[in-house]
């Protein structure tokens, strides 16, 4: 697990609300991949001075033609690209990715990037992150997001690794990321999952991805003041974020999901709202098709 120490971001205005997205999941690589919704996500954050992001892992597909899981009519590359398709994988989400690399605070990795660097020996999340500029992150991961108060002329729509100087108070929230681990396959199991893992973590905030479903929880806890006098009730969110993989994709032979009987996916990236000034927050889910 990484203590991936803290990241600052400028705060200005009482009405200020920032939002940091987990996006996870996307399967690049895999022809269920739903591009044009990643796509979407990530002009929201571009042009939203207040949204920031972290990669939540399986970005890649990261399957080739030695995996259980591979399908020749199914993995959304040209001929060329088949040649070598981790390294199509990886340039595709670099360049997809490329218009938010700065408002990016960390990047991790997720399953299938990891069963594929056991396999191979590389670190393909790894090499995601250095084409964009990122500090990795791991498979789980702890992280403080410092927002500073300032009337200074400072950029605010980016993130400072370093203090700035001129910077006022701060209002700190407290990220765990965790790519996810559970083979749940019911309501019951996801929220059991999420619930079990913002419990085990001290965060202002936990996410999962994983399970390709959108779900929030709040949590409270009961304690008392530093001088033992007062109660004091502190409370969490654990966020699961959704996928941009279709479960089930027209036109192939049955996919692995559809091998599977899995449930649809939930299209989307969940992600925490946060008014710093206020110290207020609350998840940020999709909007869904009907």
């Amino acid at each position: 697990m990484y203590p991936a120490g803290q990241v600052y971001i400028l705060v200005s205005n009482k009405t200020d609300v920032f939002t940091i997205w987990d996006l996870a999941d996307i399967h690049e690589g895999n022809i269920g991949c739903v591009r044009h919704k990643f796509m979407a996500q990530v002009r929201d954050i571009r042009d939203d001075p207040h949204a920031f992001w972290i990669g939540g892992g399986d970005w890649a597909e990261s399957i080739t033609i030695n995996d259980p899981r591979y399908q020749p009519d199914a993995d959304g590359l040209t001929a060329k690209e088949r040649n070598n398709p981790i390294l199509a994988q990886k340039r595709r989400l670099i360049a997809m990715a490329d218009p938010i690399k700065e408002k990016g605070i960390g990047f991790g990795t997720g399953n299938h990037e990891f069963q594929y660097s056991l396999r191979s020996g590389g670190g393909l999340a790894e090499e995601i992150a250095e084409g964009l500029g990122l500090p990795y992150f791991g498979y789980s991961f702890f992280v403080d997001v410092i927002f500073i108060r300032t009337s200074s002329k400072l950029p605010r729509d980016r993130i400072y690794r370093t203090r700035p100087v001129n910077g006022g108070s701060a209002t700190r929230v407290r990220i765990m990321a965790h790519h996810g681990s559970s083979a749940a396959t019911t309501e019951g199991g996801r929220i059991n999952a999420l619930v079990k893992l913002a419990k085990r973590h001290q965060a202002d905030v936990v996410f999962t991805s994983h399970l390709h479903n959108l779900l929030s929880v709040p949590i409270g806890v009961m304690g008392v003041d530093s001088k033992c006098r007062h109660l004091k009730a502190s409370y969490k969110w654990g966020i699961m974020t959704g996928s941009f993989l279709q479960s089930y994709h027209e036109g192939t032979d049955a996919s692995y999901a559809e091998r599977k009987g899995y449930d649809l996916a939930f299209l989307g990236a969940a992600g925490i709202q946060i008014n710093p000034w206020l110290r207020q927050m609350k998840p940020a889910m999709p909007w869904m098709d009907f």
